[in-house]
């Protein structure tokens, strides 16, 4: 086991920061959801119940914190612990402000780019969900940097589809307040990917640093 979890260590941090990784695996989704349904009527209760998962995933980290403040001897570093939650938690932040970016600047017509991005950003969520879970087992687990090598393919593959679909919205359209919404709306699609790569690179780490 990667971390040497102590039997006086009951609280299991993996399971707790995968628990977090669930909540952005279902806001991923429930984004795709929504971006292919974007009925501006239906917006209020969009917002509502992505947020009701972005504060069941604050939820989440707070009880792994709170275990941790009363924590002699957590498995690895409390630094670590903190940081890696945080950035999972930022995972989700993200995907809640791309349905926020709509509501705000009336984005009334989902380009289909967008609609593909929110596919590759449930893609993303998985794989980064996925490395989380080998993370205990790491030493036998042949999956680990598979997942991790995913994640950053499909970040790369995010930053590819942000910057030909930027290019396309300023040769299509002409309202400039227009295409800055468009614009900021694939700069937020582009952070949700960008995020998750984050994670596997503390991932990465801190597998090398508990080795």
């Amino acid at each position: 086991m990667l971390f040497g979890f102590k039997r006086n260590c009951p609280f299991d941090y993996i399971h707790g920061f995968t628990r977090q990784a669930d909540y952005s695996v279902q806001a991923a989704q429930y984004l795709d959801q929504c971006l292919n349904d974007p009925t501006q009527g239906k917006m209020p209760q969009m917002l509502a119940a992505m947020h009701e998962i972005e504060h069941a995933a604050d939820t989440a980290k707070d009880v792994m914190v709170k275990r941790l403040v009363l924590e002699f001897l957590p498995p690895f570093d409390k630094d670590d612990i903190m940081f890696l939650a945080h950035q999972i938690d930022a995972v989700t932040d993200a995907i809640e402000e791309v349905l926020i970016v709509i509501d705000v600047h009336h984005i009334q017509v989902i380009p289909l780019a967008a609609q593909q991005f929110s596919e590759l950003i449930i893609r993303c969520c998985q794989s980064m969900n996925m490395a989380l879970k080998e993370m205990k087992d790491y030493k036998i687990s042949a999956k680990l940097k598979e997942h991790l090598a995913v994640v950053n393919r499909l970040k790369k593959e995010g930053k590819g589809m942000h910057g030909r679909s930027v290019k396309k919205i300023q040769e299509l359209r002409r309202n400039p307040v227009e295409v800055m919404n468009y614009i900021r709306l694939f700069d937020h699609l582009e952070r949700c990917t960008y995020n998750c790569k984050e994670v596997t690179n503390t991932v990465e780490r801190m597998v090398i640093r508990y080795s």
